[in-house]
C-alpha cells in the first residue's frame, strides 16, 4: 500500500575541509533526494600551523550550531590524508574448483590486507613514516578480474589468476585521532574522515575519461579516471601558494598582502598594465608547477594516451594562468586523445539537480573538495 503525507526527515551535515592555509566549512541539509547549503565559511590562517588553527576553528563552529548536525565529515590536506590505488594479484592453487562464498570472502580479506600493507610500505619508503604511525580509514576494491576478464563477483566461477585494483585511504594517526577527538568533544557522535578520491568514485561512474586536478595552497592532488572509475591518484608539493610567495618576494610586500593581490588578479580587478606585470611575475612558479604536473602524470598513466578532458578545482582554479598553461602549454612526452579541454569543476557539478542553492558557494571551486566528501558519504 502507498503511504501519503509522510514527512521527509531532515538531516544536517557539517563538512570541514582543513587545508594548508585555510579552513572551509559547509553546513548541508538533506531532505529526501534534495540537498541544500545552509551556511558556509572560509577562514585563512596567519599561524604557521594551519592544522592547529583548523582544529580550533572547527571547535568554534560546532559550538555555534543551534542544533547539532547528524554527521560530521572532515577531510585534511593531501600531506595528512592520502589515497592510493594499489594493484594486487592472487593465484589460486585449485583453478578448476568453483569459488564458493567462503573462499571469495577469504580472497577479499587477503587482498584488502595486502593492499594496505603495500600502501603503508610505499609510503614509508617515500616519507620515512613508519606503518605503525598511519591509520587506514577506508579500503575499497575498484576492479576485479578473473584470468584477465572483469567479473561482477567470484562466486560460481573457476579460474587461476585473480587481479584487483584497490583504493586505500590513510593518514597520520596523530592527525586523524586529534581531529576525531575534537568533533567528539564537541558532542558529535557520528564522525567520519573522507578523502575526496572517495567522492570521485560515484561521481565519475558513467562519465567520460578525465583528469581531475585539485590545486590547493601548498599541494596539488591529481586524479585519473577511466571507464567510469578512478584508475590512479597522487599528489605533489606545489600549489597556488608559490604564486603568493613570488609576489611577496618580488614586490617586497607581506604574505597576506601578496595573497590579496593575487586574488585581485584572479578576479580581474587590476589594471591591464598591472595584470600583465603579474602574469610575467607568476610565469616562473607556473612553469615549475606545470613541469611537476607532467612528471606526476607520467608516473600515474597506465597507457600512452591520457584523456583530453581536464577539470581543475580548489583555490588555484581561480587563477586564469593554470587553465591557460594546461590548454596552451608545451606538454613533454605526454599525448592526449585530443586537444586538452580544460574546465573548472564547481560544487554545483558534484550533485547536479539534487543540490539546491542556499549559499554563495556553488560557483566557488574552493568548496568542491568539501562537496565531494559529502557526495561520498551520501552515496554510501
Amino acid at each position: 500500500m502507498f503511504k501519503f503525507g509522510r514527512r521527509r526527515e531532515k538531516e544536517f551535515y557539517f563538512v570541514a575541509d582543513i587545508g594548508s592555509e585555510a579552513l572551509k566549512t559547509v553546513v548541508l541539509r538533506k531532505e529526501g533526494a534534495k540537498t541544500s547549503v545552509v551556511s558556509s565559511s572560509l577562514d585563512y590562517f596567519h599561524e604557521q600551523d594551519a592544522f592547529e588553527a583548523g582544529l580550533s576553528k572547527l571547535e568554534e563552529y560546532v559550538k555555534m550550531f543551534d542544533r547539532k548536525p547528524h554527521r560530521c565529515i572532515f577531510t585534511l590536506r593531501p600531506a595528512q590524508l592520502l589515497a592510493r590505488v594499489v594493484n594486487r594479484q592472487v593465484e589460486r592453487p585449485t583453478p578448476g574448483k568453483t569459488i564458493d562464498q567462503k573462499e571469495a570472502s577469504a580472497i577479499f580479506e587477503k587482498v584488502q590486507g595486502g593492499a594496505k600493507k603495500m600502501a603503508a610500505e610505499n609510503f614509508f619508503q617515500n616519507s620515512g613514516v613508519l606503518p605503525s604511525d598511519i591509520q587506514f580509514t577506508n579500503s575499497r576494491i575498484l576492479q576485479q578480474k578473473l584470468d584477465g576478464y572483469p567479473v561482477p563477483k567470484f562466486e560460481g566461477y573457476s579460474g587461476k589468476n585473480l587481479s584487483f585494483k584497490v583504493l586505500t585511504v590513510f593518514g597520520l594517526k596523530s592527525f586523524l585521532q586529534r581531529t576525531e577527538n575534537t568533533c567528539r568533544n564537541a558532542g558529535l557522535s557520528s564522525v567520519k574522515v573522507v578523502h575526496e578520491a572517495e567522492g570521485f568514485l560515484p561521481f565519475v561512474s558513467g562519465k567520460p575519461d578525465a583528469v581531475f586536478i585539485d590545486i590547493g595552497g601548498e599541494e596539488t592532488g591529481v586524479f585519473l579516471a577511466r571507464r567510469g572509475r578512478i584508475e590512479a591518484t597522487d599528489r605533489f608539493a606545489l600549489g597556488s601558494q608559490s604564486f603568493s610567495q613570488a609576489i611577496s618576494e618580488t614586490l617586497g610586500v607581506g604574505f597576506q598582502d601578496a595573497r590579496a593581490l593575487k586574488e585581485r588578479y584572479a578576479d580581474r580587478a587590476l589594471s591591464e598594465g598591472v595584470s600583465q606585470r603579474m602574469a610575467e611575475l607568476l610565469h616562473r612558479p607556473l612553469r615549475g608547477w606545470f613541469e611537476s604536473l607532467q612528471l606526476k602524470l607520467k608516473e600515474m598513466a597506465t597507457s600512452n594516451l591520457l584523456p583530453s578532458k581536464i577539470y581543475i578545482f580548489g583555490g588555484g582554479a581561480f587563477l586564469p594562468d593554470f587553465k591557460k598553461i594546461l590548454q596552451e602549454g608545451k606538454w613533454q612526452n605526454i599525448v592526449f586523445v585530443g586537444k586538452p579541454d580544460v574546465k573548472t569543476l564547481f560544487p554545483k557539478d558534484t550533485l547536479g539537480a539534487s543540490l539546491q542553492d542556499g549559499a554563495d558557494i556553488l560557483n566557488n571551486p574552493q568548496y568542491t573538495p568539501a562537496l565531494l566528501t559529502y557526495y561520498a558519504e551520501k552515496s554510501n
